[in-house]
């Protein structure tokens, strides 16, 4: 896995960022099928993949914020790393 050497902030970046990449791709799959769908064909099929599809719009949607999120921190984190190397020491 690449998030095996990985820790803390990193690790859920790396994890979060592929369940993005998996959920579009996925995503792009049922759009496809969907439209292959002949119009009276298996309404139960059509069904399953508009939840389907919803619930994959649904992880991009979280998985962005969360990347989003994960982004600030990191920035926040590095200006508070850099304030406390420039510090004069007592």
């Amino acid at each position: 896995m690449p998030w095996r050497n990985l820790t803390g902030l990193a690790k859920a970046t790396a994890i979060i960022a592929v369940i993005l990449l998996v959920s579009t791709g996925l995503c792009g799959l049922n759009f496809a099928a969907y439209g292959l769908l002949k119009q009276g064909s298996s309404a139960f099929l059509g069904t399953a993949l508009v939840v389907t599809g919803a619930l994959e719009l649904l992880t991009m949607a979280v998985s962005a914020v969360f990347l989003v999120a994960y982004g600030i921190a990191f920035i926040i984190h590095q200006v508070i790393r850099a304030f406390r190397k420039s510090e004069p020491e007592q």
